[in-house]
């Protein structure tokens, strides 16, 4: 068979060999040598020959701490996997660097396709080492364990009622964020610290209710976009102070109502003008003056003061209204994103191992199982 026709391995050899002719008989032998052996594949990606090994292997009981280490300059060392290096306190003759030791797992809250929780030990943190089954070959981090170098973010057992994630700044430190909750009695709060930037992207509605105050500092400029529609009730009063010039841009109609008085003062000019019409009016009295001379319209009659003179058809031509050129607003820029992870796929089921030799009564029970009949009744 030339599917056979490969090279192998040789496990086990059985030589059997036959006197020819024979001392007895003195007839000659018809296979006067003959041998049987058992082999594996050799080479062609099979797996190669391990002889049983005589030296019992070592367990590790219990979990151990060690320090993660790494490259001198570094500050976070690991790999694709989210690996790290330690250096175990008992070995001595570790060089507190990334050849301490081989890559070693860490255990995370979540850990999906590309989704999940990340935290990684960073060089000089204590960790948690624990070996999977007790074999040294297979270590796992299960956690991190502060100490005198390495001290909690707050002060303990002064503030033993503050729960954080808080970072540091890498390279060189100086900076954190923080997400910080709080739990004393009458001062809790949720605190949240953004060293740099801070963005939020929520695909659908985002709903806040704030049963007091809130309050909004921006020390450079804020930029809002709105693609439809903007409603706002105010049950109080509304206060604005604008320091420089104020740009509003209506592209339809513009609606105001005001319950009682309305009051627009300019510390130069005032200019209103209509495309096509304007109307003032007003329930009793409207009053225009300029210096001593005035025009008064009143539910008795029209009273005309010109001051030093009245003039009728005569001077220069009236001052136009001025236009207005209210300046566009600048677009916000859109906040970060992130790619969706991926669903985890399980592997498929090892095929069963096929039995060498089957007695009695496992061939009734897999006759029973093909079957779908009872081997036996009760």
């Amino acid at each position: 068979n030339s599917a056979l026709n490969k090279q192998y391995t040789i496990l086990t050899a059985t030589h059997e060999a036959e006197q020819n002719p024979s001392y007895v008989s003195n007839e000659g032998a018809t296979d006067p040598y003959t041998n049987s052996f058992t082999c594996m594949l050799h080479g062609s990606g099979s797996p190669g020959f391990r002889p049983l090994a005589k030296t019992p292997k070592p367990s590790v009981h219990g979990s151990q701490t060690a320090v993660v280490v790494g490259p001198s300059g570094e500050e976070i060392y690991t790999d694709k996997y989210g690996r790290v290096k330690v250096q175990f306190y008992w070995d001595r003759e570790g060089q507190v660097n990334e050849v301490s030791s081989c890559w070693v797992r860490v255990a995370q809250s979540w850990a999906g396709n590309k989704w999940g929780a990340m935290f990684i030990p960073r060089i000089g943190m204590e960790v948690v080492v624990h070996f999977l089954e007790g074999d040294p070959d297979q270590p796992i981090i299960t956690g991190c364990v502060y100490n005198p170098q390495t001290m909690p973010p707050y002060t303990l057992p002064d503030e033993k009622t503050k729960s954080t994630i808080k970072s540091n700044s890498s390279k060189g430190g100086g900076g954190f964020n923080e997400f910080r909750i709080e739990d004393k009695k009458g001062s809790e709060q949720i605190f949240i610290h953004a060293e740099k930037d801070q963005d939020i992207r929520v695909k659908n509605d985002c709903m806040e209710l704030i049963q007091h105050d809130r309050h909004l500092i921006v020390e450079n400029d804020q930029y809002e976009k709105i693609k439809k529609d903007k409603h706002l009730q105010i049950t109080g009063d509304h206060n604005e102070k604008i320091g420089g010039t104020m740009s509003l841009d209506v592209g339809s109609d513009q609606q105001n109502k005001i319950g009682q008085n309305y009051g627009l003062e300019s510390g130069m000019g005032v200019h209103i003008k209509a495309g096509m019409t304007t109307v003032i009016e007003a329930g009793t009295a409207l009053t225009l003056k300029v210096g001593s001379s005035s025009i008064n319209i009143n539910t008795g009659g029209i009273q005309i003061i010109g001051s030093p003179m009245l003039m009728l058809n005569s001077g220069g031509s009236p001052t136009p209204g001025g236009g207005c050129s209210p300046e566009a607003p600048k677009d916000p820029k859109e906040a970060d994103k992130a790619d969706p992870g991926q669903r985890v796929q399980l592997p498929p089921p090892n095929a069963p191992l096929a039995p060498v030799n089957i007695g009695p009564l496992a061939a009734l029970m897999k006759s029973a199982a093909q079957s779908g009949a009872p081997f036996c009744d009760t």
